[in-house]
């Protein structure tokens, strides 16, 4: 479903910046805009409870 996509989307975004990618970075890869991007990591932070993507460290895999 589209939910589900959606949530995968966000997961995906939200593994990349827990790595250390920078917004740019992750737009790039996934040819969306970085508005895009920064939304999808802001309502990640809100659900996982973190204020960044510091917080993000420990509460989701990263890739070394």
């Amino acid at each position: 479903t589209r939910r589900s996509a959606d949530l995968v989307t966000a997961f995906k975004y939200a593994v990349m910046a827990a790595s250390g990618l920078e917004n740019k970075e992750i737009c790039r890869l996934f040819s969306v805009s970085e508005d895009s991007v920064k939304s999808s990591l802001k309502r990640t932070f809100a659900a996982l409870g973190v204020k960044n993507r510091r917080g993000l460290i420990g509460k989701i895999p990263t890739i070394k």
